[in-house]
């Protein structure tokens, strides 16, 4: 599946203008984003890149510089408030009006958002092989990837997949010696370098029938789900929904989450 590249609708300002801009509208949340800088500088990175559909964006080469020793404080400064307002014209959107998925590898739990909002949480099952994207290696990548396919819509739970078909044989929960993939299959594409094989890989969100096991990570890289929430996830997303892979407790992708959310409102407000 083609992936579109994003375009900012705003129009380009002197720094001048973009330092003004920033005293006046962002005041106090700049200060705390300088200060806090180090500990969400990576998130703002990628999320950017995937707006735009690239790893070495102007926003994330600009973040890279400010990390530089030998740049000086005041022009790493500039850099930093250059940053912030690229990074909310180009994610405003992502932010606010989209759904996303995230994945807390340390929680075992999947969670969907919509609009800031927490709409659904489910517990779930990745890889007992850790995390990553090399091939053979049986981990789940991290990271922000995308739904390029949904599979099984109106099979029935339990319902067996072989090679993303239906065999036609129906499981129930927990069925002694089986392991298959049941019920619906979410195929993700990775859109960062760090997982840029998980499409290939045949990485998927997917019901399971080891039930019983969900909460620990037990699978071959898959996302296993129980066949009655993956039905519910199936229904709430749609190619191309981004879902964000991290190795973060929930507690902080709660806190990160807010955080853009609040982000995204300041921006919304100041357009209209």
């Amino acid at each position: 599946m083609a992936i579109h590249g994003f375009q900012s609708s705003r129009r380009q300002s002197p720094c001048l203008q973009w330092v003004t801009s920033i005293q006046e509208a962002w005041g106090t949340l700049v200060y705390e984003c300088l200060v806090s800088l180090t500990s969400w500088r990576d998130r703002i990175c990628s999320v950017v890149s995937v707006k735009m559909h690239g790893s070495d964006s102007d926003v994330g080469n600009l973040l890279r510089l400010h990390s530089h020793r030998r740049t000086s404080g005041v022009f790493r400064l500039l850099c930093v408030f250059v940053a912030l307002i690229a990074a909310r014209a180009k994610t405003q959107e992502c932010f606010a009006s989209e759904m996303r998925v995230l994945v807390s590898v340390a929680d075992q739990k999947l969670l969907v958002f919509q609009e800031g909002l927490e709409k659904e949480r489910f517990t779930i099952s990745t890889s007992r092989f850790g995390t990553g994207d090399r091939w053979g290696s049986y981990a789940t990548p991290l990271g922000a990837l995308q739904v390029a396919d949904k599979i099984g819509d109106h099979a029935k739970e339990g319902a067996v997949f072989k090679e993303r078909h239906l065999t036609g044989e129906v499981l129930r929960p927990n069925a002694p010696g089986r392991d298959p993939i049941v019920t619906r299959i979410l195929w993700l594409r990775g859109l960062e370098p760090q997982n840029a094989n998980a499409f290939p890989r045949f990485i998927y969100i997917h019901g399971t029938p080891q039930e019983s096991l969900l909460g620990s990570p037990v699978s071959w890289g898959c996302i296993r789900m129980r066949s009655s929430d993956v039905v519910k996830l199936f229904e709430m997303v749609d190619v191309g929904t981004r879902v964000e892979i991290l190795n973060k407790p929930v507690k902080i992708l709660l806190k990160e989450q807010a955080l853009a959310a609040r982000m995204a409102q300041s921006a919304q407000s100041r357009q209209d």
